[in-house]
């Protein structure tokens, strides 16, 4: 590999941005150098904070590999950088040959479901983000009064996930 490195920025520290930093370290036809970005102080994304802490098997993919990609010289991780407030795209375009966005929703997807807005009903990433200790989430309105089990016999309860009967034991 003869020349200079190819630079890139990745814009987000999560799996989808690690991914591709592997990718990009593995490949051999040309050197390149990774900054990573992250808005939080802590890399990992939703495997940090999306993930249900009753699944501790799905975190490993941290320590086993993602650990990895930040030791690796050619990586450097910039956390607590917030793209937009901090840093600007073209600022990022006119320091990198690449920049790569790989960042997660910042808001929640709208399903104009009845009873979407009831008080009560909250999105997953809301909802998951605060179980989580998330930075960004806090406890979602009047999850301290919520009840899983309804006195009316009508009412009903989809689970599309194993998080919410551990915390009803709570």
């Amino acid at each position: 590999m003869v020349g200079r490195s190819l630079r890139v920025a990745v814009v987000g520290c999560g799996p989808a941005g690690l991914y591709a930093t592997e990718h990009l370290l593995e490949q051999r036809r040309v050197a390149v150098e990774i900054d990573l970005y992250e808005r939080l102080r802590t890399p990992w994304g939703l495997v940090r904070s999306g993930v249900a802490p009753d699944h501790p098997e799905k975190r490993l993919v941290i320590d086993r590999h993602f650990v990895f990609l930040l030791r690796d010289p050619r990586v450097r991780y910039l956390g607590n950088v917030a793209v937009g407030t901090h840093v600007s795209h073209a600022e990022l375009t006119s320091w990198y040959d690449v920049v790569l966005y790989a960042s997660g929703a910042t808001g929640d997807a709208r399903l104009d479901l009845p009873g979407e807005d009831l008080p009560g009903c909250w999105s997953a990433r809301e909802f998951v983000g605060y179980y989580n200790g998330h930075c960004d989430r806090r406890r979602p309105d009047g999850l301290a009064t919520a009840r899983v089990h309804s006195p009316s016999p009508t009412a009903r309860t989809s689970f599309m996930s194993s998080l919410l009967p551990p915390c009803s034991r709570r």
